[in-house]
């Protein structure tokens, strides 16, 4: 479902023709929309210090929940390449150093960039066809993207996509994933628990192999007293 800016690949081989008896290193910027959004997917925990009345210091942590389905997010990618070296091609996503070490590529993907959305993607939709993913994203105006956005559209905009039962099948997946969202929710909880339970052990097993075997002391055994003498009854 890898998706980048098509102008990239193109700009790449441009640059790569003009630049190819330069020997500088280039980059080229792209987005992509495949990115897993992990905190809005599966939610995360904060923690902070928060300061007890006696002066102590305790740590509180504030759960916030995930939407229970994958979300996806925008993010700018760079490709950085040699003009003939095809073996050294780092692909990662932009650090903010990178738009200071290539300002001319940096201005070009920023004179070219529309903006992007962040959601689900329309590919992940049951029944939704490869050609109708395209044609809801080639709109020219109003490009749809996402789930999210196919859901949320009017009954105008509906009308002008000849969508009506695409949007109705885009809330009701949407409306499932809510309702299992509480659900989907616990199990992440239960999985963090059980991560840090397993490395509160793993911290106690490699605090006793520091510490070492310890000696056993000895069982001391003990004699057994005189037996209690037994005092006759007195006659009567």
């Amino acid at each position: 479902m890898a998706w980048e800016d098509p102008t990239a690949a193109r700009q790449m081989q441009s640059w790569n023709q003009s630049w190819q008896n330069d020997g500088r290193c280039r980059a080229v910027f792209y987005k992509r929309f495949d990115v897993l959004d992990e905190r809005a997917t599966h939610g995360y925990t904060e923690e902070r210090d928060v300061i007890n009345d006696d002066g102590s210091v305790r740590i509180e942590k504030k759960r916030f929940p995930g939407a229970g389905r994958p979300i996806f997010r925008e993010a700018i990618f760079i490709r950085k390449f040699t003009p003939g070296d095809a073996t050294n091609i780092p692909d990662r996503e932009k650090w903010p150093h990178d738009e200071e070490e290539f300002p001319r590529e940096w201005a070009a993907f920023l004179e070219g960039d529309k903006g992007g959305v962040s959601g689900t993607p329309l590919e992940m939709l049951p029944g939704l066809s490869g050609a109708r993913v395209e044609e809801f994203k080639a709109y020219p105006k109003a490009p749809i993207r996402t789930i999210e956005e196919l859901a949320n559209l009017s009954d105008q905009q509906a009308q002008i996509f000849m969508c009506h039962a695409e949007r109705e099948k885009a809330r009701s997946w949407l409306l499932a994933f809510e309702k299992q969202a509480p659900v989907i929710e616990m199990q992440n909880q239960l999985a963090e628990r059980d991560a840090a339970i397993a490395e509160l052990r793993a911290e106690m097993n490699r605090m006793k192999e520091a510490i070492g075997p310890q000696a056993v002391p000895p069982t001391i055994r003990r004699k057994p007293g005189p037996k209690p003498k037994v005092q006759a009854d007195p006659e009567t």
